[in-house]
């Protein structure tokens, strides 16, 4: 990635804001697996479990990977820079 046009200010306040991405999407999907997890154990209840509604609790996660790696390398870059 091209850290070239960061200066060390916006390094990390970039790194910053990504963080508090990471972590409200974070806390996002928490409340929708909570949810998901309690509409499964309710339709289990009722006798009305289906096994393909729990696929957005394996594949959500998934989807704040991409943001997390991205974080991953501004601290890379962050450490590197020794700031």
């Amino acid at each position: 990635m091209g850290f070239n046009k960061y200066d060390d200010a916006k390094l990390i306040k970039t790194a910053k804001s990504i963080k508090t991405v990471v972590i409200v999407f974070g806390i996002i999907w928490l409340l929708i697996i909570s949810f998901l997890i309690g509409t499964q154990i309710y339709a289990a209840e009722k006798e009305d479990f289906k096994l393909t509604t729990l696929i957005p609790i394996l594949v959500g996660p998934i989807t704040m990977l991409p943001i997390y790696m991205n974080y991953q390398n501004f601290k890379k870059e962050i450490k590197k820079r020794e700031l």
